[in-house]
């Protein structure tokens, strides 16, 4: 598939065709002769207008770049053709696979004609911008994990030939088991279309086999008209409603087109709260039991002294030893049962823990204040805290976060050393600024040139305030997308 397009064209700038046009008649032989006319050293030369990008192998990335001695219009001394053009000619012989490329490299197909020297036998070894061996020969062939497959709508009328009925008789049929006058599957047919074509034309395994006509592309009932259906058919639980959905009801008629077989699924986002809903069970569980009311439940649970979740798995696994075995009126997971009540875990078993999303915490800079006062030294001595464990410090309180990387990570969280107060940052966990917040940084400080900012990153500029960690030293590089050239940066670069 192709690589799609990261920057939007650039309505500043001329296009890749006039750009090109422009910089040829220059006359400059080397991407280092371009440089030094863009920075106005190239006497006798006019001036570079502001609509040609300084750095036209980023603008132009997308849009027709195939290096400096293309755009300027000179020799490179090149062994091979650019890729697009060494593409477009091996497309042209309309090969079919790639049996018959490397035949063709071999001289033998004979209606092809020569293969030139300038293209490679191994273009996947010469071009960086190798994409895959269907696009280079343009056949519409599809690869996946180094094999080549057949063209989707090809696979595809091959399974639709073979008159199956369902997605287990495919993987019945790919396994080799015999089926009345089936050929046998070619190997460039995969046993798993949906991961193979998941972006070539994939739609479902109804589209696929082609089974009941133009059954995927019916329209289901909506969500109101389908649970007022499936209520009116008065089953009492989940295991019910399979067992009609697979036609093991015969005192009912079949399961209408139209009603999907998991709604849980078809609706999720279009009005499905729960199986007891759906299937108007009340305070049924959808697999079978009546379910005893929350308050009563709830007081049931709570005289258990059961102290945390795994607690209470094992008390629902009869793994606890002393307690009396779990009723089947009270649900295993009573957050799914009893959806509308459910306040957590904590206020379930009474113990008071609350879920960190559930809590309220101080802002950021309160809590960061008070972290501070405690003088802690590190991350080990925070989590001592944390646990108690650190005698004079008092205990935490419960509206500081044990983990506050995840509770600020969107509102003001930098680093442990920030948290800390210690002034230590993890490179790995440093986060940076955004491109104008570090550009505007630099401008502030009155940097004008390369050379004074790395002088002053070198610690060379004791004047000026230290630089913030969130601003990278190779501002270049790090920020390669969005970055002009240092004038500009800078704020230097004079306005025309």
């Amino acid at each position: 598939m192709a690589r799609q397009n990261k920057f939007k064209p650039n309505p500043a700038y001329k296009s890749f065709a006039e750009a090109r046009e422009f910089a040829i008649a220059l006359g400059l032989k080397s991407k280092q002769a371009w440089d030094d006319y863009t920075q106005g050293k190239c006497s006798g030369l006019p001036e570079r207008p502001p609509d040609i990008p300084v750095r036209p192998a980023v603008f132009y990335r997308y849009e027709g770049w195939s290096g400096f001695p293309d755009f300027l219009g000179y020799s490179s001394g090149r062994k091979y053709r650019y890729f697009n053009d060494a593409r477009n000619f091996v497309r042209s012989l309309q090969l079919s696979s790639i049996i018959e490329w490397r035949q063709y490299c071999q001289g033998e197909i004979l209606n092809r004609g020569v293969k030139p020297a300038d293209i490679p036998a191994s273009p996947n070894m010469v071009y960086r911008e190798w994409i895959s061996c269907p696009d280079f020969l343009g056949n519409g062939m599809v690869e996946h994990n180094d094999k080549i497959y057949e063209p989707f709508e090809d696979a595809r009328n091959f399974a639709r030939s073979l008159h199956l009925k369902s997605v287990d008789q495919w993987f019945r049929y790919c396994n080799g088991e015999a089926f009345f006058n089936l050929p046998t599957r070619p190997e460039n047919i995969p046993v798993f279309p949906y991961i193979v074509y998941k972006r070539h034309g994939w739609r479902s395994w109804l589209d696929f086999l082609g089974t009941a006509g133009a059954k995927h592309l019916m329209k289901i009932r909506d969500f109101e008209s389908a649970r007022e259906f499936v209520r009116e058919l008065k089953f009492k639980n989940h295991k019910e409603w399979q067992s009609y959905c697979r036609g093991e009801m015969i005192n009912r008629a079949p399961k209408p087109d139209d009603i999907p077989q998991s709604p849980d699924r078809v609706f999720k986002d279009c009005g499905w709260i729960s199986w007891a809903d759906y299937l108007g069970t009340d305070n049924i569980s959808p697999w079978g039991y009546i379910a005893r009311p929350f308050e009563q439940a709830r007081a049931y649970v709570r005289k258990l002294g059961l102290k945390s979740e795994p607690q209470w798995r094992q008390y629902c696994k009869g793994e606890l030893p002393g307690l009396p075995p779990k009723p089947d009126d009270i649900p295993t997971n009573p957050q799914r049962t009893y959806r509308e009540e459910w306040q957590g875990m904590g206020d379930w078993l009474g113990t008071g823990n609350i879920a960190n999303h559930r809590k309220a915490f101080r802002a950021f800079g309160q809590a960061r204040q008070f972290v501070h006062r405690l003088k802690l030294k590190d991350i080990n001595e925070w989590r001592l805290y944390c646990l108690g464990k650190i005698p004079g410090k008092g205990k935490r309180p419960d509206d500081i976060p044990t983990n506050p990387e995840k509770v600020y990570y969107y509102t003001g969280w930098l680093s442990c050393g920030d948290w800390l107060g210690t002034g230590s940052v993890h490179y790995g966990k440093i986060r940076r600024m955004s491109y104008e917040a570090a550009r505007d940084f630099v401008r502030s400080i009155g940097i004008k040139t390369c050379t004074e900012w790395r002088k002053y990153v070198s610690g060379g500029m004791s004047h000026l305030p230290s630089k913030p960690s969130g601003i990278p030293s190779n501002l270049e590089q790090y920020f390669k997308g969005k970055w002009v050239s240092w004038k500009s940066s800078l704020g230097t670069e004079k306005p025309d």
